[in-house]
């Protein structure tokens, strides 16, 4: 009787303690349809009711209610309210490119201090506190608006201010290098854009500021050679210039344009940033791989799905009508079937997320969806016109057109196709926006990735907000450039980008194979590794050529920052099986400086390019240099004599013609000149001595086949102005003379004839 009696004592007194004792919760309710008598059995208060943003409600409940209140029909989603932790966003970042805390060298706070960097974009809000303000003793020291013409650059769009923050913000959230000082070039805001030679001008006026570096986020949609041009002189002219890489990978490769195509900037592509976010794709069938983008809300999946795949039309209702799934793998187009309503043809709308829920309900274990005109997609599963209450049940994933129909002819040609799918999170994966190389077969594009997709930094009206895209990965390495300059002020822009490209954290896609330089660069920015490095390679990658009567070969110098070199390992590691020769050899020149000779060689020739890389260990360090090998059948016998380039062409089968360009990458000026069997010389004058670049495309049997050679050209011909041979064959000078001689004669004869008739008009 004595513990019941404690036990009902405890009953009353919980019944008499206040209710906040209970301890309660503020909520985000979706719900299927509004009825406030789904809440009259819990304690509630409703807050607000939303009708934009969710359909459903925001309230303060009874925190052991939440889980009974879940369980109701009418309820979709519960979301829990969280504070905004702007620094525990923007940490995420920072800790994915080396940066956990407050980076120190020898007793010194590495923050970029003393160094500045120029923003060419849309200005920066320099009101916002953690951006500290505008003029000499600011954060933001100065800058020109060339859209309104004066000295004001304060950003109206938001893009130039969250391109900051991510640089150097010092406040709420930290910037890469928050104690780097800004310089703000205004050249768009608001679908309003300079033209060529303002964003030319606004690249002039940051070096005349004495900015010790330039980020470019904002893109062209084509290749500029003045621009490009423009990058390459200010990078001679000792400053860093960072670009981003471009939002244009979906469309596939060759997708980097100004000024991220420029020889000498440091382009920068896209990682995602929050793995929640980072879904990737697989599909394999036999030994071929494709390449699926991931609907968005698709689920994931433990281990590869192994399936039959079953080609479903449209997934529609009716397509699956008389089809049972069964653990199969469903091929769909994208689209819908053509309708007739009231004698009008129609194209009926399918959603993706119909689709999936008409595949799931037959049994299919995942569903293939590919494009219904060129190129490739990203879908989207959940979105308000969503079946009420759907959830995605199965994995689903989008295919280029070609890739789809290629499906569709092995199912045509076997019958049967067995494929392995799989969708899972990958934070390290490459965001699929993000542009792609090659940009040249003579240099690497991208350069490497940082962080893009929800970095969160400061926007306008002193908010937060967060952004996607390759303009915010450039300026993680725009601060990381900052840091390694306050360290080693006396670095040239070429051996900061060393340090930065040979020290990237290399990538592996989806199928665990490392990521093309294409889509890459040398992998994912990694500052600490950048900051304790000791050793800088140049060139920072390596490019050989062969074919058969052509070995190639490369020297890379290496030096050391501080101290002697000492003793090094180094080794090449080749990403696929191959049948090259290749030698690495060292030759010490002095205490600092160490010379790497890569040769390569091969037996047996097919078109193709290797990939690698250069792995060297000195002390607890490592370093990594990307290593490319383009193997042709066609041999460029090339060589300078006599103040010309001598070239022929050599193919062990049949050919028509051979288009020849010759690239001066110093000016970017290129000739274009043609060869035949029966003229298969060439005799080209030089503008210039220096390093020239030949290209070879030639017609075989209805195939093109690609070649590729470097030349350095020490005698160049002084003594003719004008050499024939270098830009015009002489049959079609012989022909462009005689039609010009037709139109003076022509013209000769209307004069005369126009003088005869003035003097007779002179009669009347």
């Amino acid at each position: 009787m004595k513990y019941l009696a404690i036990i009902m004592i405890g009953l009353i007194l919980v019944q008499l303690l206040p209710i906040s004792a209970f301890g309660y919760s503020i909520i985000i309710i979706e719900v299927e349809e509004k009825d406030t008598s789904i809440f009259d059995k819990y304690d509630v208060t409703i807050i607000d009711e939303l009708n934009y943003t969710f359909n459903g409600y925001i309230v303060k409940i009874r925190t052991d209610h939440i889980d009974d209140l879940r369980m109701e029909p009418l309820i979709k989603n519960i979301y829990y309210d969280k504070k905004v932790e702007i620094i525990k966003s923007e940490q995420r970042n920072l800790a994915l490119i080396g940066i956990d805390n407050l980076i120190q060298y020898n007793g010194m706070n590495i923050t970029g201090k003393g160094v500045t960097l120029a923003l060419i974009d849309t200005g920066v809000d320099y009101t916002h506190d953690v951006l500290k303000g505008f003029g000499n003793d600011k954060k933001v020291i100065g800058g020109y608006d060339f859209l309104d013409d004066d000295n004001d650059p304060l950003d109206n769009d938001g893009h130039g201010t969250m391109v900051a923050g991510i640089i150097a913000g010092n406040g709420a959230i930290k910037g890469v290098a928050p104690d780097a000082k800004i310089l703000a070039y205004k050249i768009a805001s608001n679908n309003r854009y300079v033209s060529t030679s303002e964003m030319i001008q606004a690249m002039e006026k940051a070096a005349e500021d004495n900015a010790d570096i330039i980020n470019i986020s904002i893109g062209l949609d084509h290749i500029d050679k003045e621009i490009d041009r423009s990058i390459n002189n200010l990078v001679e002219n000792g400053i860093i210039v960072v670009a981003a890489a471009g939002n244009n990978g979906e469309s596939g490769f060759n997708s980097i344009k100004s000024p991220g195509s420029a020889l000498k900037a440091i382009t920068v592509g896209a990682t995602y940033n929050d793995p929640s976010e980072a879904l990737f794709a697989t599909l394999k069938i036999d030994e071929y791989v494709f390449h699926p983008i991931p609907m968005a809300d698709s689920i994931t999946t433990d281990k590869p799905i192994r399936a039959k795949i079953v080609f479903v039309n449209y997934a529609s209702k009716d397509d699956l009508k008389d089809i049972e799934l069964n653990g199969a793998i469903a091929l769909a187009e994208r689209g819908g079937p053509i309708k007739f309503v009231n004698g009008i043809e129609e194209k009926e709308l399918l959603y993706f997320s119909d689709k999936e829920y008409n595949a799931a309900n037959k049994g299919a274990s995942a569903i293939i969806v590919y494009n219904n005109e060129e190129g490739i997609f990203r879908g989207k599963l959940v979105h308000e016109n969503a079946i009420q209450g759907y959830k995605p049940r199965i994995p689903a994933i989008s295919l280029s057109q070609d890739e789809g129909l290629s499906i569709k002819e092995l199912l045509k040609n076997r019958g049967e196709v067995v494929a392995e799918l799989g969708v899972y999170n990958n934070p390290n994966a490459v965001a699929e926006f993000s542009s792609k190389g090659p940009v040249s077969p003579f240099y690497m594009k991208p350069d490497l990735v940082a962080p893009g997709v929800s970095v969160n930094s400061t926007y306008l009206g002193n908010t937060y907000n967060l952004s996607t895209g390759t303009s915010f990965a450039a300026p993680h390495v725009s601060g990381a450039a900052a840091l390694l300059l306050q360290l080693h002020p006396e670095l040239k822009p070429e051996e900061v980008a060393s340090i930065l490209i040979t020290t990237a954290d290399p990538l592996v896609d989806q199928y665990n194979n490392y990521y093309s330089f294409d889509v890459t660069g040398a992998g994912k920015l990694n500052v600490k590794r950048a900051i304790k490095s000791n050793l800088i390679a140049l060139p920072y990658y390596a490019i050989l050529y062969i074919s058969p009567s052509m070995n190639g070969s490369s020297i890379i110098n290496l030096r050391s920052i501080e101290g002697k070199i000492g003793d090094i390992d180094a080794h090449i590691e080749l990403f696929t099986d191959n049948n090259l020769n290749l030698e690495l050899n060292s030759e010490i020149i002095d205490e600092k400086n160490i010379k790497l000779i890569i040769n390569a060689s091969t037996n047996e020739v097919t078109n193709t390019k290797y990939e690698g890389r250069i792995n060297i260990r000195y002390g607890e360090e490592r370093i990594s240099i990307p290593l490319m090998i383009y193997v042709s059948e066609v041999s460029i016998n090339a060589f300078n004599e006599d103040g010309l380039i001598k070239l022929s062409v050599d193919l062990d089968k049949e050919w028509e013609s051979a288009r020849v360009k010759v690239i001066n990458p110093e000016n970017n000026f290129e000739r274009i000149l043609t060869l035949t069997p029966t003229k298969n010389t060439l005799d080209i004058k030089p503008l210039n001595i220096g390093e020239h670049w030949i290209e070879v495309s030639i017609l075989s049997n209805d195939e093109v086949i690609e070649s590729f050679s470097k030349l350095y050209v020490s005698d160049v011909k002084n003594n003719t102005w004008f050499y024939i041979d270098d830009f015009i064959p002489i049959d079609v000078l012989l022909i462009i003379f005689g039609f010009l001689s037709s139109i003076i004669m022509i013209t000769v004869i209307l004069r005369k004839k126009s003088k005869k008739k003035s003097i007779i008009d002179d009669f009347y």
